[in-house]
């Protein structure tokens, strides 16, 4: 259970930090949970993987249609 002072909020979950939790604080002097930003950086990641993914489809569904026209005529 936590004790003692309190820092401030995390930036990212916006929860409050605990002098005895694990924590880093930036050059501005913001301050976050360790495991937030663990966890930000890699939905982060897949939120970019996500969009490549479905930029890719719809390239793919472009040439599917272009293809299917070409076969046609």
């Amino acid at each position: 259970m936590a004790s003692g002072c309190i820092l401030g909020n995390c930036k990212y979950c916006n929860n409050i930090i605990w002098e005895d939790e694990v924590y880093e604080i930036e050059n501005d002097m913001t301050i976050y949970h360790k495991n937030c930003v663990d966890v930000y950086k890699y939905v982060d990641g897949l939120q970019n993987e996500n969009k490549i993914l479905k930029q890719e489809i719809v390239t793919l569904k472009n040439k599917l249609f272009y293809e299917a026209l070409r076969v046609k005529f």
